[in-house]
């Protein structure tokens, strides 16, 4: 199986240093590497069922948006959305409604993994068909990485995918009839990555240079030029400024009609925000903070050393 990852702030030895650490828990949540550790657990169990005609997108982000899909299963049997749960403990999921039981009430949990999983395969769906790219239905699934979540599944929305039925979910898969060639999963991996810009129009031929007017017959010696009729040449009268109009001040040329049009204004350039080591003003404030309570923190250890005499006194 081959493996397009695009985890943000991940290097390329699978390592994230301490201040894109701080930027991903900002950004993502202090979950965010709880997930972070459940896809691997699944990439590995994934890897070791499927070969080199399925392939695995972790963590993109459809161009031009903010949706990132956790991992994007391509293959011959079609398309899949797998978001992964690093949760632990026993939940029910009935319809649309994800939640624990307590008693025999239901509670329902602060985010709805079952919607979060359609709405990330719909995305999807939606974002390959303005790619011109028409596939069957994208099949959403929730896996859950951790053996110490137990689901019970009553009619769920998307399919439920625990840590101990996921190598009986890749065998399925295996078995199912192919949809899509190699190379149609090779042109919808490089639309995912990258979306194709339409080339159907027709390229605009230049229209040809007007011909330059012909000059105006000069009048013949002794005789006054006859007035200019803007009327007669397509012009209309209210084009042309009155005589008490600003544009005809004193010093400006009133021989001749004001077809002169107003300058367009360019639109002020828009001012660079400010950033400090890729972070925003509220990230460095709050690393700052982070950094502060370290050092206070350290001091007050050193402080406390001395005080109990376990270092000595210069």
């Amino acid at each position: 199986m081959r493996l397009i990852d695009k985890t943000p702030y991940l290097s390329e030895k699978g390592q994230i240093n301490l201040l894109d650490r701080l930027q991903s828990l900002l950004k993502y949540g202090p979950s965010w590497f709880q997930q972070l550790d459940a896809q691997k657990i699944v990439v590995s169990r994934l890897e070791k069922q499927f070969d080199n005609k399925y392939m695995l997108a972790r963590n993109i982000t459809l161009p031009n948006s903010d949706i990132m899909i956790p991992l994007i299963l391509l293959g011959p049997p079609g398309v899949y959305v797998l978001n992964v749960t690093h949760l632990r403990g026993v939940y029910q999921a009935k319809n649309e409604d994800w939640g624990t039981m307590e008693g025999e009430v239901f509670k329902p949990a602060s985010i709805n993994l079952l919607v979060r999983t359609a709405r990330l395969g719909r995305a999807l769906e939606v974002y390959l068909k303005r790619q011109g790219h028409e596939t069957r239905p994208i099949e959403a699934v929730l896996i859950g990485a951790d053996p110490g979540l137990h689901v019970d599944s009553i009619r769920p929305i998307v399919r439920v995918v625990l840590s101990d039925a996921i190598d009986r979910f890749a065998a399925s898969l295996k078995q199912a009839q192919p949809v899509m060639s190699t190379a149609a999963i090779l042109d919808l991996a490089e639309r995912i990555q990258a979306p194709r810009q339409k080339t159907d129009e027709q390229p605009v031929e230049p229209a040809p240079a007007a011909k330059p007017p012909a000059p105006a017959p000069k009048a013949p010696a002794g005789k006054r030029p006859p007035e200019f009729d803007p009327t007669a040449q397509g012009f209309g009268r209210q084009e042309i400024p009155a005589a008490s109009s600003p544009e005809l001040e004193a010093g400006s040329d009133t021989s001749m009609p004001y077809f002169d049009a107003a300058p367009e204004i360019s639109p002020a350039p828009q001012k660079k925000k400010r950033t400090f080591l890729g972070m925003s003003g509220k990230q460095a404030i709050a690393l700052g903070c982070t950094g502060a309570f370290w050092l206070c923190l350290i001091a007050g250890f050193v402080v406390y050393l001395f005080l109990t005499n376990q270092i000595p006194l210069p």
